[in-house]
């Protein structure tokens, strides 16, 4: 019983490159290429779609590139990626280890004379890299803690101010300050502040009673006669 033929989509920015590696990659019968994409969101969108067994990826890609492809792939599809690309030299290049952190399962540099051995390793890695399971990765994103606002010129600044709730006579202190305002100070003497108006007179209790003319003489005569 033979194997159903391994779906991909091929990811590559030129137009000539991808024609080669559709005829390289079907020339064995075991692997149909099922689309292909020029850019980063026709890759995304061709996967969800068509659902392959296996993705090849370029990195060098207009727009938002490779290394951002495999991620959205990866949190939305997730499907077993295949970097081919040739900003790589090598499996431990800097490029490559991005796109493995990526959600990537392996990555291969792009040959530079494809010959019949290039294209063999090519496709068996294909079928390799197909049969890997992958789970869904999530995407991750950089958050802030939202800042204080700031103040600015237009924002209100509120006061808050203690009250006895209800207006009462005037006190003597707001009568002293009243009246002490109330002269120039052009008519105070240097270095003095102002008082309280002074009250002329004697002031006597109203409880008290005076005391007659007589009253001493009265007390002497008693004091003699006894």
């Amino acid at each position: 019983m033979s194997r159903a033929p391994v779906r991909l989509v091929l990811v590559e920015d030129s137009a000539t490159q991808r024609a080669h590696l559709a005829r390289v990659l079907e020339s064995d019968g075991d692997i149909t290429v099922v689309a292909a994409a020029e850019d980063g969101d026709a890759a995304v969108a061709a996967v969800a779609e068509h659902r392959p067994d296996v993705v090849t990826m370029d990195l060098d890609l207009p727009g938002q590139g490779g290394h951002e492809a495999i991620a959205r792939i990866m949190a939305e599809t997730p499907t077993p990626i295949l970097v081919l690309s040739g900003v790589i030299d090598a499996s431990g290049a800097a490029p490559a280890v991005a796109a493995l952190a990526a959600g990537a399962v392996d990555a291969l540099p792009k040959p530079r004379l494809w010959d019949d051995a290039a294209e063999r390793g090519l496709r068996r890695q294909v079928r390799t890299v197909a049969s890997v399971p992958v789970v869904g990765r999530r995407r991750r994103t950089r958050t802030r803690a939202p800042a204080p606002p700031r103040r600015t010129a237009t924002t209100p600044v509120v006061g808050i101010a203690a009250s006895t709730g209800a207006r009462s006579a005037p006190s003597f202190f707001s009568r002293y300050c009243s009246t002490a305002a109330a002269v120039p100070p052009a008519a105070r003497p240097v270095g003095t502040s102002p008082r309280p108006p002074r009250t002329t007179g004697t002031v006597r209790p109203s409880n008290v009673t005076t005391r007659p003319p007589d009253f001493g003489r009265e007390v002497s005569s008693s004091v003699g006669s006894g």
